[in-house]
């Protein structure tokens, strides 16, 4: 079947399901004629206050009303009359050019197809109106026998929801079953199944700190505040520069009465909240018990728990066997050297001096100059850890070696001259 064909089979679906849909509305409302009956949709409505209190003009009133609906009715019923006559004079035209264009063949086929799928679409519109139909010509005191204002329960989709085996309900649900164990240490069921968790997963805290929400809170009023005071009107922006230094300053409260509002009642919430929610815990106690062996058992060295290079398995090693494969890899002269003493400070005095000889220069502003330059009391040396390659090899497998910059001497210069490239990086 070429183009044309599924083109002229589509429009045939199209206006075959049109005239079902306005055949069965006349259809409807020609039955409510018949039996003066106004669906809710079209029943006029006036306030009855407004009139003086006779029971004799009120039901003058009803019966102009309820002519009037049944008038609208007549007029629906008329309308889709036409709209479905126009509807038929476009089916008969797409008949007549299948008729022209192709074969007698194609022309019978396309016809058995409309016929078929008019009688489908009109018994599926037809359907869905007799049970309203059958509601309006029920008696009125059947009517009122039903409730107002029943709920129909909408019947979950579990089409696409897959089924999950039967588990405790403070059980942790397992999103990956890779732990490899390198250790001596046997390790329990419960213990295994806590790992199995991946480093993402978050306990439930036993109990709330309420200090700190009230902390947390303040601090997202400052924020707020300080959006509100550094907002342009003209460029609608209050976004402050890529690059600035953290101050403890306070905008003063008053400047917008609205804000100042909410902000006392947010802090007020905090301040008086009560901890008296419970809160469904996500892991049952044997796996709280097995936490903590972890957590003991890292912290008296004996075990080091860490992820894969690759593949994101939790892989469990003897802290002994760890600290050989790093000394192993700094031992290697080609790639590390010993020093004397620690080089931290040193090398933050040289980073500081490059800042200030870039904003010498006049290449950063002011506030960039305070943020770049690093604090020699608070600056971090760097930290050497290694990841095991356990696709190579389970037994003593060897380390992928990383350092880690963070708070370094040179990361803040690292961060401005990368946001320079950025530029010219296509």
């Amino acid at each position: 079947m070429d183009t044309n064909s599924h083109y002229s089979k589509a429009l045939l679906w199209k206006l075959t399901d049109k005239l079902a849909c306005y055949d069965t509305h006349e259809r409807f409302l020609t039955i409510c004629m018949n039996n003066s009956i106004v669906p809710r949709g079209m029943i006029l409505k006036f306030g009855k206050d407004a009139l003086p209190k006779s029971d004799f003009l009120h039901k003058t009133v009803d019966d102009a009303i309820n002519s009037a609906s049944l008038e609208i009715v007549g007029t629906c019923r008329d309308t889709y009359r036409c709209l479905k006559e126009k509807v038929n004079c476009e089916l008969q035209q797409v008949m007549y050019n299948i008729q022209q264009t192709s074969g007698f063949h194609e022309f019978e086929a396309a016809y058995r197809y409309q016929q078929q799928q008019a009688a489908k679409l009109k018994k599926k519109h037809w359907k869905a109106k007799q049970k309203k139909l059958s509601r309006l010509l029920q008696p009125k005191h059947e009517q009122n026998l039903r409730q107002p204002f029943s709920v129909k329960v909408k019947r979950k989709c579990r089409r696409f929801k897959r089924t999950q085996k039967a588990i405790d309900k403070n059980t942790p649900k397992v999103i990956s079953n890779t732990v490899i164990n390198l250790s001596k240490v046997d390790l329990s069921e419960e213990q295994k199944h806590v790992l199995e968790l991946g480093p993402k997963f978050v306990p439930t805290p036993r109990s709330v700190d309420q200090q700190q929400i009230v902390e947390d809170i303040k601090a997202g009023c400052r924020l707020v505040r300080l959006k509100e005071l550094f907002y342009d009107p003209e460029t609608q922006a209050n976004e402050p520069p890529k690059f600035y230094k953290k101050t403890f300053f306070e905008p003063q409260k008053g400047r917008d009465k609205a804000l100042d509002i909410y902000c006392t009642n947010l802090q007020h919430q905090a301040e008086t909240f009560a901890n008296n929610s419970r809160v469904r815990d996500n892991m049952d106690t044997p796996h709280r018990v097995a936490l903590h062996q972890l957590r003991q058992m890292v912290l008296n060295r004996e075990v080091r728990i860490s992820t894969a290079d690759k593949g994101g398995a939790v892989v469990v090693q003897d802290t002994d066997n760890y600290i050989k494969e790093a000394e192993r890899q700094l031992n290697n002269s080609l790639h590390y050297s010993k020093v004397d003493k620690d080089p931290t400070v040193a090398i933050a005095k040289a980073s500081n001096k490059i800042v200030q000889d870039i904003h010498d220069r006049g290449c950063i502003d002011d506030g960039t100059y305070r943020w770049a330059k690093t604090e020699l009391n608070t600056v971090r040396t760097h930290c050497f850890y290694h990841l095991p390659k356990i696709h190579k090899t389970l037994e003593n497998p060897p380390g992928r070696p990383i350092v880690s910059g963070v708070e370094g001497p040179t990361v803040k210069l690292s961060k401005l001259v990368d946001s320079r490239l950025q530029d010219l990086v296509v």
